[in-house]
């Protein structure tokens, strides 16, 4: 038997409630923002998203940049004291 589709009137619930569900999660659960407010608050979060990313990508290369360092460090500290010795 063919799956009967969906009614315009379920589809438009089921936009509603996407839509609901999009407003909580950018942080507007009551619906105060103005639809070009919730567009603008979206982008801002993705933007917000991507200098996240770039910073975390950042602080990883300073990490593994400090961890190659401390090991020369202790090479050369090994190295002279063996020389000194």
């Amino acid at each position: 038997m063919p799956k009967k589709s969906p009614s315009k009137t379920d589809r438009q619930s089921a936009l509603l409630g996407l839509l609901a569900d999009i407003r909580a999660a950018v942080g507007d659960p009551t619906g105060n923002l103005m639809q070009d407010e919730l567009v603008d608050r979206c982008r801002k979060l993705r933007a917000d998203n991507e200098l996240l990313s770039a910073a975390n990508a950042d602080t990883k290369r300073i990490a593994e940049q400090r961890n190659r360092m401390e090991s020369a460090l202790k090479k050369i500290a090994w190295i002279a004291r063996t020389v000194l010795q």
